[in-house]
């Protein structure tokens, strides 16, 4: 059976817009890339941006660490993250500054950033560690505090960093105190995640108040943040309103992929 001259037409006339579309040049100025990523920066742009190794290197590379910063969500943040893995040296930093600027915490994003943390490159190293303060968890800390003893200054300072802006506590900058803290934040804090995410479900399906629960959760939750993710992601399925409410507060404090 042959297809009419009018339908082979009308298939060509929807198939070619479609193409000149995927193949058609991306901007290469910030603010032509801000406006074809799109807020939030959509998948498919950010895979051909970061696809081409033309945006590996300086200085179109850090153009589109701009933009991707610019445009966020997790895309951009994946996108940062492809970046750390092959862009050259400027790439790879400034795409590190700007994945500690969003501050978004995926998998990918943590896993691409704490294999930066054994680079050789200073720089490179200590924008690691500092973006590790933002998408990190508590898994981290006995690598920040490793990084304390190293001896280039910079580096020292991006853990101690890391470790304050994880915890939210001001800390000293004495490996020996720290190591104090960390043990009792291990043997204090941390088994208290699991009890107080299931306290605070048991309160939301009872109509308690869950404040309490919550402020705990907010406050140690960076610890065992895997546990909490999970724990969440089960309460965006609830019909209870109370735990999906809870789910969202929790998910926008840890900057987590909701």
């Amino acid at each position: 059976m042959t297809r009419s001259p009018l339908l082979l037409l009308g298939l060509l006339l929807l198939v070619r817009p479609a193409q000149a579309a995927e193949e058609r040049a991306l901007p290469e100025t910030l603010g032509g890339m801000v406006a074809a990523l799109g807020h939030p920066a959509a998948e498919p742009v950010v895979d051909r941006y970061t696809a081409d190794a033309t945006y590996h290197a300086a200085p179109a590379g850090l153009e589109l660490v701009a933009a991707l910063q610019q445009t966020g969500g997790r895309a951009a943040a994946e996108g940062l993250a492809r970046l750390v893995r092959a862009g050259d040296t400027r790439v790879r930093r400034a795409a590190l500054d700007a994945l500690g600027h969003l501050g978004l915490r995926t998998r990918a994003v943590a896993r691409e950033v704490r294999r930066a943390t054994s680079t050789l490159e200073v720089e490179c190293k200590a924008a690691a560690l500092r973006a590790l303060g933002r998408v990190g968890s508590g898994v981290d800390v006995p690598l920040l505090l490793d990084a304390l003893w190293a001896k280039e200054g910079a580096v020292r300072a991006a853990a101690l960093d890391a470790l304050g802006r994880l915890s939210g506590l001001r800390l000293p900058a004495d490996r020996h105190r720290l190591d104090l803290w960390w043990t009792a934040a291990k043997a204090q804090d941390l088994p208290t995640v699991a009890p107080a995410l299931a306290a605070l479900e048991d309160a939301c399906l009872k109509g308690e108040d869950p404040r309490l629960h919550r402020e705990l959760i907010l406050r140690v939750g960076w610890l065992d943040l895997e546990t909490v993710e999970l724990r969440i992601a089960t309460w965006r399925a609830s019909s209870t309103p109370a735990l999906r409410a809870e789910a969202l507060l929790i998910a926008t404090h840890y900057r987590l992929d909701y």
